[in-house]
């Protein structure tokens, strides 16, 4: 059997049929190929990686390193074949890099199995894409233009304001923000139960308070997706925010960047000084 037919997509079924066959014709011997191991990985990181993470190195495994290692006996990839494989990647950089530590974690998996010898993983030394300037840093005056344009669509967008002033008065990442309930809301702090490095407590300052209570509570959600008992999915805030950073002249800053202004988990009020005025002006006190 290779999996419920409820929960998985073709590719990823003829996947796990390939490894179960791989791992057939390998038989009884210390020799499996590359794919029976990754299936092995997969499975037993199914309970520790977040669905989407899951997601997200499955298509990893498909696109960028089966064409390359199916078929391969795990034990024989060496060094040489993974310097040789990586700057072989026809793909983005993040795309290249990410695909690295699932390719790692498949032969530090064959390690722990007696498949290749201990200390073996060939992708240790390896050495990854240098991404020159991936973390973007605004400034008060790109705050100031920034949250002149947010004032501008207040009124017809409120809940896309708040969502984008949150993510510069929190420090939190945009999955979170999107996915608070009003019961993770307490006591003037943010208590988050599944964020990506797990459940944490983040203290909020006056400004975020103030988003906050200007929230009218229409269900659960903190910001309610089409159905009122779902959170928006990923991509509602996106098109807002390019039409923002256009306005405001911001083109090469991702929503990601927003939460780099705050980054700390304790705020003191007083680290908001300049951003509380440039995103709310006269109108915040």
């Amino acid at each position: 059997m290779v999996g419920d037919a409820n929960e998985l997509t073709l590719d990823e079924a003829r996947e796990r049929a390939a490894a179960k066959r791989a791992a057939i014709r390998g038989g009884p011997s210390n020799r499996p190929l590359f794919e029976a191991v990754a299936e092995t990985v997969f499975e037993r990181y199914a309970k520790v990686w977040k669905p989407r993470t899951l997601e997200v190195n499955r298509i990893y495994l498909r696109r960028q390193l089966l064409p390359w290692f199916a078929g391969r006996e795990v034990a024989d990839i060496d060094p040489r074949e993974v310097q040789r494989w990586f700057p072989s990647l026809r793909a983005p950089p993040v795309a290249a890099d990410r695909s690295a530590p699932v390719l790692s974690a498949i032969l530090t998996e064959a390690e722990l199995l007696g498949y290749r010898p201990e200390v073996s993983n060939p992708v240790r030394g390896i050495r990854r894409y240098w991404r020159k300037g991936r973390e973007r840093f605004l400034s008060e005056e790109e705050l100031r233009r920034l949250g002149g344009s947010l004032s501008a669509h207040e009124a017809e967008q409120p809940l896309l304001v708040a969502a984008v002033r949150l993510l510069l008065l929190t420090g939190c990442r945009k999955s979170e923000v999107l996915t608070l309930r009003w019961s993770d809301y307490r006591e003037g702090h943010l208590h988050l139960r599944d964020s990506k490095s797990g459940p944490r407590t983040v203290w909020l300052s006056g400004a975020a308070r103030e988003v906050l209570g200007s929230i009218v509570r229409t269900g659960a959600w903190v910001f309610p997706g089409r159905h009122a008992n779902q959170p928006p999915n990923r991509s509602w805030l996106t098109p807002f925010w390019y039409r923002v950073r256009a306005e405001a002249d911001l083109s090469d800053v991702r929503l990601h960047d927003l939460r780099h202004y705050s980054g700390d988990r304790i705020i003191p009020d007083s680290r908001f000084e300049s951003v509380d005025h440039a995103l709310f002006g006269s109108t915040f006190s």
